[in-house]
């Protein structure tokens, strides 16, 4: 099993900085690139982490999931698809697990 770790400040910078030495928020990222993994899950709807972290980072609006209760954010990608993430926050909210991602309609 390989997994990816990445952090970034919270100017989507990846590096390995920690909050103290630079008075921003950093976060780390756990992908798990196993057969039924979060990147493989990412995948099959047609996203990328690269387009989970953006939104993480950028996004527009935050909630709860309805069916499980988690964390869940909306926004868009870079190339401008509205996207749903969801992901657990592990080590005192400074470690995410993305479980899953995927594009909605728009929201009214």
């Amino acid at each position: 099993m390989l997994a990816r770790v990445v952090v970034f400040d919270n100017l989507g910078n990846a590096d390995k900085i920690t909050g103290e030495e630079t008075g921003m928020a950093w976060f780390e990222f756990i992908w798990m690139d196993d057969i039924g993994g979060n990147v493989e899950h990412v995948a099959q709807h047609g996203l990328t982490p690269d387009d989970f972290e953006f939104v993480f980072e950028n996004y527009e609006d935050e909630t709860f999931s309805e069916s499980s209760g988690r964390p869940m954010r909306f926004g868009r990608t870079e190339d401008g698809r509205l996207i749903a993430i969801v992901f657990e926050w592990i080590e005192e909210e400074m470690t995410v697990y993305p479980v899953t991602a995927f594009e909605v309609r728009e929201r009214r």
